[in-house]
């Protein structure tokens, strides 16, 4: 019984159910000083557990690539009965100046990604690359954390009714 236990609690048991980008945040970069945006992302997990995570939009342009190449590859190796094509996105693009704006747009681009992403196949909810971007890092909130409370310089655009989480 207490194998059975186990392997009910390995991570090939573990997939997202649900992803919900609902708002974003300015910050500066460390990397140039540059305004950037933060975008935050609701995960919903198989078993049960919810966090909020925040990624940029570069950070999705590399899951996005670093899956059309896995899965590429996968289908060259005969590895999948089917080809897979993972949900394209826009890019970033250097003439266009970066504001609230193009932040707005790329927030609805991001969650529709996701979405399309996970509805797809089952399996890409459960690929370790998927599992790995949307699991909590050290520097994302931690909801009722003293440390990631808002400010008036720092502060989420939009919330969603179902929990709150501050970005900065």
């Amino acid at each position: 019984m207490a194998s059975r236990i186990l392997d009910s609690m390995t991570c090939q048991n573990i997939h997202i159910d649900n992803v919900k980008v609902n708002g974003f945040a300015e910050r500066k970069s460390n990397f140039n000083g540059k305004l950037d945006y933060v975008f935050a992302v609701e995960v919903q997990w198989s078993d049960g557990r919810m966090c909020c995570v925040k990624r940029t939009y570069a950070e999705f342009i590399t899951l996005c690539e670093n899956l059309t190449k896995v899965l590429k590859c996968a289908n060259e190796n005969g590895l999948t009965n089917r080809h897979l094509a993972i949900p394209r996105l826009k890019g970033c693009k250097w003439y266009i100046k970066y504001d609230r704006c193009l932040a707005e747009s790329r927030e609805e681009e991001l969650h529709n990604f996701a979405q399309n992403l996970l509805r797809q196949n089952p399996s890409v909810s459960e690929h370790p690359a998927v599992l790995d971007f949307f699991e909590q890092r050290p520097s994302d909130p931690v909801p009722g954390h003293p440390r990631h409370h808002i400010s008036p310089h720092h502060y989420l655009y939009q919330v969603s009714n179902h929990f709150e989480c501050c970005l900065l």
